[in-house]
């Protein structure tokens, strides 16, 4: 009778693992959806790790930044001074060396094997310096963050009662208020570095938005018209 029990509980058992079984496929489409939905992980223009390691008593943290494009560096801090590890920055590959603490290039070889690897994912890879970088992404990342921040602190002030956000809000205002969420510790560090840039840019922002009160103070709806059809072309670089 125990045998019969025991062959039964092992046939069920069998039985609900196979109903229950899911290919590589499925669970990695599980995690996607269950994690914002794929399009958004595609979206994602960039990576951060942040972690500390316990050495003899010393506590010595570590930064991983890994961008879509390719670009990556890996920074250690000990002893108050900065360590650079696996930095490529679409061109080269190099290093801190532990001995001199100067920055060396890896060799060719090992150049081409980053940028194989990154291919083969495949990856779009986009090749920028320094200072390309900082004026781009101030115009695409870093004026949407400000905008971003704006928009919150001014419906903030002016709705007082939080329930009519919840009742009236939709996804547009939740996608355009989004980044406002961003952390402050991570944004004031690359406003600060990137400051001219932003200010550039803030500049134009702010003289869009005085160019769309005038017509509204106007009732020049007609140019506002034909501004919004301006805009609109935007989503053809987006699509």
């Amino acid at each position: 009778m125990k045998t019969f029990k025991l062959l039964l509980v092992a046939f069920a058992f069998t039985a609900f693992a196979q109903v229950n079984a899911q290919t590589a496929e499925e669970i990695v489409a599980n995690y996607f959806e269950n994690t914002g939905g794929l399009d958004n992980w595609k979206k994602i223009k960039g990576i951060k790790f942040e972690a500390t390691v316990n050495q003899m008593g010393m506590e010595i943290p570590i930064e991983m930044v890994q961008l879509s494009d390719g670009r990556m560096a890996t920074t250690i801090t000990f002893q108050g001074k900065e360590i650079k590890q696996g930095v490529f920055d679409g061109e080269t590959l190099w290093n801190t060396n532990f001995m001199s603490m100067k920055a060396e290039k890896s060799d060719p070889e090992a150049l081409e094997l980053v940028r194989s690897m990154y291919a083969s994912i495949p990856m779009q890879m986009a090749f920028l310096d320094a200072k390309e970088h900082d004026v781009h992404t101030a115009y695409v990342s870093h004026i949407s963050h400000i905008s971003s921040f704006a928009l919150a602190l001014t419906v903030l002030e002016k709705e007082k009662n939080e329930s009519r956000i919840f009742e009236l809000a939709s996804s547009g205002f939740g996608s355009t208020v989004r980044l406002a969420k961003s952390s402050a510790e991570m944004w004031i560090p690359i406003f600060r570095q990137n400051r001219d840039n932003v200010l550039d840019v803030l500049d134009e922002h702010i003289n869009q938005l005085s160019r769309f009160r005038s017509l509204l103070i106007k009732n020049d709806f007609e140019t506002f018209h034909k501004l919004i059809k301006e805009a609109n072309t935007i989503k053809r670089m987006l699509s």
